[in-house]
């Protein structure tokens, strides 16, 4: 905006001229002169021909000519460089994909030639040994020709042939095991298969340590039941390395017995915590989620569970005010912490209550179900405490029973991979690990309730 002194009524130059009302000594720039006069209606009717005309006076008259597209670019921050930079790298991940598909492609091929030209080969030989004899379901080696006593010493040359290439197969891979010889030299061929199955992207060997809690409490905290129940698994993706050793380390706690896989050397883990096969087996079974260890922890005492839950009642005015706290329990040593802790609180009032006060978590309405989802991310030593207050018609004790859920990526023994080796040569095998502790049914019940999930 542009004041002039009030002294001035009209001013005029050569290529604009402005009238002027004056408000408190000052005027202001309103619209160009007009016939007729000009009144506050006309003005408020020409606001925007007013903004375009200070913006006239601001750049001395100059404009530049914008058409509305773009103006809608402008608006849009629209970029043809970075249009560009995105269509570059598209073109980049199809090349890619499609490089990787001729590579895995060309693997393909390679592989099927390679087992076809074993296959041919073991076929040919058995030809050149016994060409009048034809093929049948009895093996090679029991076939008597009934002429020709020649052939059967050429037939026999043959049969050495093929243990010598069992033999070099041996040589090439010591995790393949040797087949006898058969009528066409077919487990040559299926072993080939196998090998192209293996995705060297995926670790050879996965260990999964699962503990699940199955526990009912009272609000008061007394303890109903309180186990944990936990299992090693074992799954073995490549079968070259079947014949493996998983060196286990566990804290072991009084009152946890943990119990082998009746097809697991037992004297191996009870004197090294070492999960291998029995001696002489042929090692784990492949594509399958072994179980291999099992231990559960059974308690009646208060001061070993992880964490307790309080509820706290009030009354204000024709509303209930309620309180709920959850504490860690720094009596235990067995849960050193607790993650992603939810709590799933029922509502017995179609009226959703107002939350008046929330510390340290958060809280989410699940409309369908009509509860109230309280997470709460960590509780240990550091983080001891959070709490949820509301306000709603209902009481207290209709609430129950509450549902806990929670994962953790701990283990109640302590229980962690320290290496994965092969049985014969000791070599090391590359692994996963996966910890997890959750929940099956944890609950927290009035005095007279029971088991209700």
């Amino acid at each position: 905006f542009f004041f002039f002194s009030s002294r001035r009524r009209h001013t005029r130059c050569r290529e604009v001229s402005w009238a002027r009302r004056c408000v408190q000594e000052t005027g202001i720039i309103i619209e160009k002169c007009k016939e007729g006069g000009v009144s506050e209606k006309k003005v408020m009717e020409c606001a925007f021909d007013l903004i375009l005309a200070f913006d006239d006076v601001i750049t001395l008259g100059y404009r530049e000519s914008v058409s509305v597209g773009q103006v809608m670019e402008y608006l849009e921050m629209d970029s043809s460089e970075e249009k560009m930079f995105v269509k570059l790298q598209k073109m980049k991940e199809s090349d890619a994909r499609e490089f990787a598909k001729k590579q895995q492609q060309e693997i393909d091929k390679k592989n099927r030639q390679k087992a076809k030209e074993k296959k041919g080969k073991g076929t040919n030989e058995e030809l050149e040994s016994s060409p009048l004899i034809t093929p049948t379901k009895e093996p090679i080696k029991e076939t008597k020709p009934a002429h020709k006593p020649e052939e059967t010493s050429k037939s026999r040359k043959a049969g050495k042939g093929m243990k010598l290439v069992s033999k070099a197969a041996r040589k090439e891979s010591k995790s393949e095991k040797s087949t006898p010889e058969t009528k066409t030299g077919a487990p040559q061929f299926v072993e080939e298969e196998k090998q192209v199955k293996v995705n060297p992207l995926v670790e050879s060997i996965n260990i999964t340590i699962d503990e699940k809690i199955f526990a009912t409490i009272t609000k008061e905290g007394d303890i109903k039941k309180f186990e944990v129940k936990g299992k090693v698994y074992l799954f073995v993706n490549d079968e070259s390395k079947s014949n493996a050793e998983v060196h286990l380390g566990v804290n072991k706690i009084a009152g946890v017995p943990i119990k082998t896989h009746p097809e697991l050397n037992k004297s191996l883990w009870n004197s090294k915590q070492i999960i291998a096969p029995k001696q002489g087996a042929a090692g784990f079974p492949v594509s399958v989620k072994l179980e291999t260890l099992q231990y559960s922890y059974f308690t009646t005492n208060q001061n070993d569970i992880p964490f307790i839950v309080t509820v706290w009642s009030a009354k204000e005015e024709k509303l209930s005010v309620i309180t709920v706290e959850i504490e860690y329990n720094t009596n235990n040593t067995i849960f050193p912490t607790v993650d992603n802790i939810k709590i799933l609180i029922p509502l017995a009032t179609s009226k959703q209550p107002q939350i008046s006060k929330i510390e340290h978590s958060e809280v989410n309405y699940l409309d369908k179900e009509n509860k109230f989802e309280w997470l709460i991310e960590k509780i240990d030593a550091s983080h001891p405490t959070a709490s949820l207050e509301m306000k709603t018609t209902c009481e207290a004790d209709s609430m129950f029973p509450f549902e806990v859920k929670l994962s953790s990526p701990y283990s109640i023994i302590g229980a962690q991979v320290l290496k994965v080796q092969t049985a014969d040569t000791k070599q090391p095998i590359t692994h996963s690990e996966k910890t997890v502790l959750s929940c099956e049914n944890y609950q927290i019940v009035l005095d007279h309730q029971t088991n209700l999930f």
